[in-house]
């Protein structure tokens, strides 16, 4: 018993108690974005994203992952991981999604061009905003070049299909 008061820290608990909560309150989609954008240090796999793509199909979950994606853009600097992963959910997105998922990231546009000069040193001193402004970077140029963003699209699908192709032959 001493060994798990010892491990459990205010943080801890406020995870464990995030984890409960979200499995009681949330929707299937809602528990998938809360892991695929947490303050934790792991990305989410490729499947989840995936698994997050598929969903938006369906208006209710469609408007799920917008309201999502607009307010985890709003977490204080303390999460950048949680903003840097909300980014690269937003990229996989516009790769693999349709074309009314960009056109709703520009009514908050904004939002991920302020992320372009986001800075943030931690506990260390260490900066942890560089990938933060790279991905925000890029995220606003595929959305300001609809060229760009479509070769984003073909390259994915080219390397999604030589994946599969590797995996179904079995080498």
């Amino acid at each position: 018993m001493d060994s798990i008061l010892k491990n459990l820290t205010l943080d801890n608990l406020q995870t464990k108690l995030n984890s409960v909560k979200n499995k009681l309150v949330l929707s299937e989609t809602e528990q998938m974005l809360e892991e695929a954008t947490s303050n934790e240090h792991c990305h989410a796999n490729l499947s989840l994203l995936n698994d997050i793509a598929d969903r938006a199909g369906t208006y209710s979950d469609y408007q799920k992952i917008i309201n999502h994606i607009e307010k985890t853009l709003q977490s204080e600097k303390q999460k950048w991981r949680r903003l840097l992963k909300t980014l690269f959910l937003v990229e996989h997105l516009l790769r693999v999604g349709n074309n009314r998922f960009g056109t709703s990231l520009n009514g908050f546009s904004y939002k991920i061009k302020d992320l372009k000069s986001f800075k943030f040193n931690d506990e260390k001193g260490e900066e942890k905003g560089g990938s933060i402004r790279e991905k925000a970077s890029f995220i606003i140029e595929l959305l300001d070049d609809s060229e760009k963003l479509e070769e984003e699209k073909r390259s994915y699908k080219e390397w999604k299909n030589r994946i599969s192709g590797v995996s179904s032959s079995g080498n």
